[in-house]
């Protein structure tokens, strides 16, 4: 991977708002790492720290960066996931929904699937979630999550 500067309106944007949660030393080290690192690492530099803000009890915190850097890079995958995943861990399934349609249709994949079969079995939605839990299968079919809501959808019947 070519080793490129940070988008600097990007690196500045998170590094502000890192700040602004009163994260100093997470964005000092956003700076520093970013600028030693290629747009995809940078990326997943931003997803280790709406991880580590999640896991602090700050989830909103969390959303904002990831919001953030979704707006600046909408077609990349993995922060489509972990902003999807966000918003089911609080709730808000249909925010989580849309964004997993959106994966779909972008870069189809298991995890994207999954997600859309456990909002529909959340929803009581029985016949629907296991059309999508088969199409997650299709693209990884050892996903455990996959087979075990699968199971227990076929244990119900």
């Amino acid at each position: 991977a070519r080793i490129t500067p940070p988008d600097a309106p990007l690196a500045e944007e998170i590094g502000s708002l890192l700040r602004q949660l009163k994260r100093p030393l997470e964005a000092s080290e956003y700076f520093r790492s970013a600028r030693s690192q290629d747009e995809k690492d940078q990326v997943t530099l931003i997803d280790s720290f709406a991880d580590t803000l999640n896991e602090s009890q700050q989830g909103e915190d969390a959303e904002r960066l990831l919001a953030t850097a979704v707006d600046r890079h909408p077609r990349e995958i993995g922060l489509l996931l972990r902003l999807a995943h966000l918003f089911l861990q609080q709730g808000r399934r249909k925010d989580a929904r849309r964004l997993f349609e959106q994966i779909v249709n972008l870069a189809p994949n298991a995890e994207a699937y999954v997600g859309l079969g456990e909002i529909a079995l959340d929803e009581g939605a029985t016949t629907k979630a296991r059309q999508w839990l088969l199409r997650g299968l299709h693209y990884d079919p050892y996903n455990v999550k996959a087979l075990q809501a699968l199971q227990g959808i076929y244990q119900q019947t």
